[in-house]
């Protein structure tokens, strides 16, 4: 086989095999860092379409948050709160660092869709499950942009003493 076999329709789907001789893992792109997992949440309603005019809403959530575990935030000596921007080569944006100790290590999740930062930056433009099987949850890589501000550090280093998080210094 060279790598492409039919599917019901007649077309081709590309092999795991042939995806992995191209260099990639598999299943999509080159694995990095973290997979970045997405979707929605109960603390924004609708992406934030009508929240974006709500200024209590928005000094709550300025930024998108993206949930890590504790252990891959010290790794990158990230703190809750920091805003971070995620990239691949596929594009960037920017998330603020949310700690979740039942998040798995190398796993992340971001809101996919909001007005400050946007997760489908860092997706392929080859959005097809024919093309990628898996293009929803891109790899990309994370880089501290700024410390978060003061009022945040409190209220995290509050929430540490209750959990285990991580509080790097800025």
């Amino acid at each position: 086989m060279d790598g492409y076999h039919k599917h019901e329709k007649g077309g081709q789907h590309v092999t795991y095999e042939r995806l992995r001789a191209l260099g990639t893992n598999g299943f999509q792109e080159p694995a990095v860092e973290f997979k970045v997992n997405n979707g929605r949440t109960n603390h924004v309603w609708q992406n934030a379409y009508l929240d974006q005019d709500n200024e209590f809403m928005m000094d709550r959530w300025p930024y998108p948050f993206i949930e890590m575990n504790p252990d891959d935030m010290s790794e990158l000596k990230v703190a809750a709160g920091d805003l971070v921007e995620v990239y691949n080569d596929d594009g960037s944006t920017q998330a603020m660092v949310y700690p979740t100790p039942t998040a798995k290590k190398g796993h992340t999740f971001m809101l996919f869709a909001y007005p400050t930062g946007v997760q489908g930056n860092v997706v392929n433009a080859g959005t097809n499950e024919l093309i990628l099987p898996n293009y929803k949850q891109p790899w990309a890589r994370l880089a501290r942009k700024i410390c978060a501000p003061s009022l945040v550090r409190q209220y995290w280093g509050y929430y540490r003493q209750r959990v285990s998080t991580p509080m790097q210094n800025c």
